[in-house]
């Protein structure tokens, strides 16, 4: 059978705490499920949570109790909670794709990192991104190699390019070189530019496009998060928007894109569209 279900989630992660957003996850990961969808994509640095807006304390020779919050949940990559996503997809036969914040276990480095969970063959690999732009450097590593490229699935190829990633001409094209059908595309840029950015690679690429935003309110933050002045205090003022949207191989939208709440979005794909 060559139709399958996906779904991506634009959902956002709470605060920087871990439970509480697994809670979240397993929730959107059962509501797929339900909706009989055979893979679930995540946004960016969901597990640990993308720090939009945050500084840090950013200081030469200085400390911040908020980065080092941050630095605490971030998680290894194979870990505890990969194990747990691992029994997750396996109870629900459901193919994850979860971006996390990956802490290195040699060097304590943190990274944008995305992970692929199997539901028979488990942790399948994950994609390091390569490079941290602009700010992001003070607080990201950066990779130089291509250990972390596509993957295997029940005979697809399946990728993920990292927000910014996707401005890099060389990595779509070896990407597509690769022959990838599932494009899974986490990350933190909302503008209505996006979405046409999005249906040029699914054209440029010939294959499914499943981009997925979080969608943030300041209430979703820790008390003293940089962001929260400028809101004037009001716990439901937007701050990661959204955007999130399912694409196929023509360039045709088939789901989204999602405006102003979180969700689930859900479509059908005939991967003979990617041959």
């Amino acid at each position: 059978m060559s139709t399958i279900r996906v779904s991506v989630a634009q959902v956002s992660a709470y605060k920087f705490e871990l439970e509480p957003t697994m809670t979240k996850l397993e929730s959107y990961v059962k509501q797929a499920r339900e909706q009989n969808s055979r893979l679930v994509v995540f946004p960016e640095a969901f597990i640990g949570r993308h720090p939009k807006h945050s500084t840090f304390g950013t200081v030469f020779e200085g400390s911040s109790p908020e980065y080092a919050r941050y630095h605490k949940h971030a998680i290894a990559v194979p870990g505890p909670v990969t194990d747990r996503l691992v029994t997750l997809s396996k109870e629900n036969d459901i193919l994850l794709v979860v971006g996390v914040v990956e802490r290195d276990k040699l060097t304590d480095t943190l990274y944008r990192s995305t992970v692929y969970i199997d539901p028979d063959e488990g942790y399948i690999g994950k994609h390091k991104k390569f490079i941290a732009s602009s700010s992001d450097r003070a607080i990201w590593g950066e990779i130089a190699d291509s250990s972390t490229l596509p993957a295997n699935r029940d005979g697809h190829r399946i990728s993920t390019v990292i927000c910014w990633e996707n401005y890099m001409p060389v990595l779509r094209t070896f990407m597509y070189s690769q022959g990838v059908q599932l494009y899974c595309e986490p990350t933190v840029d909302h503008r209505d530019i996006w979405q046409s950015n999005m249906q040029r690679i699914a054209l440029e690429g010939q294959c499914f496009v499943f981009a997925t935003c979080q969608f943030t309110r300041q209430k979703d933050y820790p008390e003293g998060h940089a962001g929260n002045d400028s809101d004037g205090g009001d716990p439901e003022a937007p701050h990661s928007l959204d955007g999130s949207v399912i694409i196929s191989p023509l360039g045709t939208i088939l789901a989204g894109p999602l405006r102003g709440d979180e969700g689930l979005l859900t479509a059908d794909i005939d991967m003979e569209e990617t041959t």
